[in-house]
């Protein structure tokens, strides 16, 4: 498959296996975002992996369309500097570079 097909074809699903994430995917999927580009090259994010499943419900109790989350293995926060204009799309790109 070549990267466009990859990229149209992609489907986003908001449900989960029951199956634990090992400890070195989830450290994979945190450096993947780490290593996403930003503006000017600051890297001015933060990353909060929460696992505690009270946590995860506590989450999802307050995102008005995240309330998916209480039912996952474990979520990733992005935190950014928002003295930058462009915080918000290098959130983006980290969220992106997560899948």
């Amino acid at each position: 498959m070549n990267v466009f097909d990859a990229v149209v074809s992609r489907i986003e699903v908001r449900d989960y296996s029951s199956e634990k994430v090992p400890d070195d995917v989830k450290l994979k999927i945190l450096e993947a975002a780490r290593m996403s580009p930003t503006g000017l090259n600051l890297q001015h994010w933060r990353f909060i992996l929460v696992e505690d499943q009270a946590n995860l419900k506590k989450l999802a109790n307050l995102s008005t369309t995240g309330s998916w989350v209480e039912q996952a293995d474990f979520a990733i926060i992005v935190l950014t500097d928002p003295k930058y204009p462009f915080h918000l799309i290098d959130a983006g790109r980290a969220i992106t570079s997560l899948r």
